[in-house]
């Protein structure tokens, strides 16, 4: 089965730029993870934020973000 989490890399989100390490766009391109940090940042962003913002806003109510 191919996850989530490989789609949201394969979709042009996530480059390789070193043999474990990684850039990501949300991040402007500038944050350097390994594999294990990319997807504990993935899991913080896209898994547990789910509906709401990074304030735990739902979406439609955030002026925040």
């Amino acid at each position: 089965m191919y996850s989530e989490f490989r789609k949201w890399m394969d979709d042009g989100n996530v480059e390789k730029i070193g043999e474990d390490t990684y850039i990501e766009q949300t991040t402007q391109w500038r944050k350097k993870f390994n594999l294990e940090e990319l997807v504990h940042f993935y899991r913080m962003e896209y898994e547990v934020m789910g509906e709401t913002c990074r304030n735990g806003k739902e979406w439609n109510k955030c002026q925040c973000c």
